[in-house]
């Protein structure tokens, strides 16, 4: 359990002077964290598993359990990027879900930024997006 909590605190800690890479694309910084998540639940699965054989008195179920027990929250808590990789994906997923179900965005909004950009209402600057008239932005800012 003392590996679990120090490593991924100390792979953030020895990541802080990496210079942040520019997005290019939409949704890179989500992608990251869901290949974060990935490579540490990857990592800490067979992990948990070993450390549970000493354990486990309910056979090979049980084994399997705790190893994604310790997998899954070696995802959410692991990361370089984001220290909480696997939640910032879970948050974005959800706040993604409750947006297109109260019908705020569409549910492939990178198509409809894109859509918005092709009509010259927005400018395309790496991964984001800019309004390009500031009419239309402060429009926006005092609508619901």
């Amino acid at each position: 359990m003392l590996i679990f909590t120090t490593l991924p605190g100390l792979i953030g800690l020895f990541d802080k002077g990496v210079n942040l890479e520019q997005t290019i694309i939409p949704n890179q910084g989500v992608w990251r964290s869901a290949k974060n998540a990935g490579i540490f639940f990857v990592l800490f699965f067979p992990v948990g598993m070993l450390c549970s054989l000493n354990y486990a008195k309910g056979g090979f179920h049980e084994v399997i359990s705790i190893g994604l027990a310790v997998g899954l929250l070696a995802g959410m808590a692991g990361g370089r990027g984001p220290v909480f990789a696997g939640l910032v994906l879970i948050q974005h997923f959800t706040l993604r879900v409750i947006l297109w179900w109260r019908g705020y965005i569409p549910w492939n909004y990178a198509r409809f930024l894109n859509y918005a950009t092709e009509r010259i209402f927005l400018r395309k600057v790496g991964g984001g997006y800019i309004f390009i008239h500031r009419m239309l932005l402060e429009h926006f800012a005092q609508t619901r």
